[in-house]
């Protein structure tokens, strides 16, 4: 018997997990096409070469889309990773903690602290491949005109391979608590708006947990509210380590910087609080459109698959 949650149908694992992956493939290789222009702006802002833009033309455009070949490549594998990750230990996360003090059983509805839960788990593990992509995708948008190939033989000259995990530590917050907060503010928006509309047939999210009579159909309006809810919110609470991440990867060879908290000092030193937030405007702008594609695309991709193919 299938229990469905936030208008998902969860069948069992092995067919879930198909259905995961390729609707992940999708919906993040779309997101990085709809983000990455809002990204290079705030990227340039966070290490202070922001791009001025008076008009929009072919070398306008070629700059903002500078470093999308990394991100573009392996994106969608990432979310595909990342999604099926997220719904194994949505699944196997209240068997493990224990979550509302109960085992886990398959019409138990799933509380927000296993959605928290499952997305940093799925983050933590997935933020080993990022960060070497970040690495890649920052130099590209800000510090070299080379090419894909070439930047990464720069890389690994400077220092070798630790050149591709500096600021390994804070990619791992953003990607795992991050993730979380991201994933949590997803379901329990979606949940939230769905209990004011049929409150007779949710269970609503202010009580043990988060799920969705399967006869309601999630509307694409709910999703992509809660989609840029999601994104704000999630931007909001990680954005500062974003920033020193940046100026971190793009002093691979340790010149300005040694650690991460030497970055920090810095930063503040020169800028105060204000610092930590540069570039969050674009962030916020960029946040809405490419989590309202992302996660309803994911959705919506993966409904489908579960309800047309056995697999």
């Amino acid at each position: 018997m299938s229990n469905s949650y936030g208008g998902t149908s969860i069948l069992t694992f092995n067919r879930s997990s198909y259905a995961s992956f390729l609707a992940g493939s999708v919906a993040g290789a779309s997101g990085v096409l709809v983000g990455h222009p809002f990204d290079s702006l705030k990227v340039r802002l966070q290490v202070g070469q922001s791009l001025q833009i008076q008009k929009v033309n072919y070398y306008i455009l070629r700059q903002l889309y500078r470093g999308i070949v990394p991100p573009l490549m392996t994106v969608g594998l990432i979310q595909s990773v990342n999604f099926s990750l997220y719904e194994y230990f949505k699944h196997k996360v209240p068997k493990w903690f224990h979550i509302d003090g109960e085992q886990y059983h398959h019409s138990k509805p799933v509380t927000l602290a296993t959605i928290f839960t499952a997305g940093t788990l799925s983050g933590a593990l997935v933020s080993t491949i990022t960060t070497p992509i970040s690495i890649i995708k920052i130099r590209m948008q800000v510090a070299t005109e080379a090419g894909i190939i070439s930047c990464i033989r720069d890389v690994y000259a400077t220092r070798g391979i630790r050149s591709f995990y500096r600021g390994y530590g804070l990619s791992f917050i953003m990607e795992s608590p991050g993730r979380g907060v991201y994933l949590g503010t997803y379901e329990y928006v979606k949940a939230l708006i769905t209990s004011m509309k049929h409150p007779m047939m949710v269970e609503h999210p202010h009580t043990n947990g988060l799920s969705v009579h399967h006869t309601i159909p999630i509307d694409l309006l709910t999703r992509i509210t809660s989609a840029v809810a999601a994104g704000i919110v999630s931007w909001f609470v990680i954005y500062p380590f974003d920033v020193i991440k940046a100026q971190l990867q793009l002093d691979i060879g340790k010149i300005k910087y040694q650690n991460s908290l030497d970055c920090t000092r810095s930063i503040y030193q020169q800028y105060g609080w204000k610092g930590f937030f540069r570039g969050l405007g674009y962030t916020l702008v960029r946040a809405g459109p490419v989590a309202a594609t992302i996660l309803p695309m994911y959705d919506a991709i993966k409904d489908w698959l579960d309800h047309n193919f056995v697999i």
